[in-house]
């Protein structure tokens, strides 16, 4: 019987882990916790949170008067902002000395 193994001489140069969850269950507070951590292990990290790009976009349009309710058209493009910021990170190549986290 054949064992399919993956070995590698050094460690990803990207990893990318994706939070779900209910609303308000710790999953901002747990990318912030992370980021800190891959940062004292001086490993790079970007958070790309759908919940602040839906607020930067809601406060681009509408500055002094934020809606009251949920605008799907915002929270469409927030995630594809979001989807766009991660495929450049992918995209980016990074350097063969470097490991990067995306969160």
């Amino acid at each position: 019987m054949e064992q399919n193994t993956c070995t590698t001489s050094r460690p990803p140069q990207l990893c990318i882990l994706v939070l779900i969850g209910l609303p308000a269950s710790g999953k901002s507070s747990f990318a912030t916790f992370l980021s800190a951590f891959f940062d004292q292990a001086r490993i790079s990290s970007t958070i790309v949170s759908y919940d602040e790009e839906y607020s930067r976009l809601v406060a681009e349009k509408s500055p002094k008067n934020p809606p009251d309710f949920f605008d799907a058209d915002l929270w469409h493009e927030s995630r594809k902002q979001c989807l766009d910021r991660v495929e450049n990170i992918v995209s980016s190549g990074m350097p063969a000395d470097s490991q990067h986290v995306c969160i």
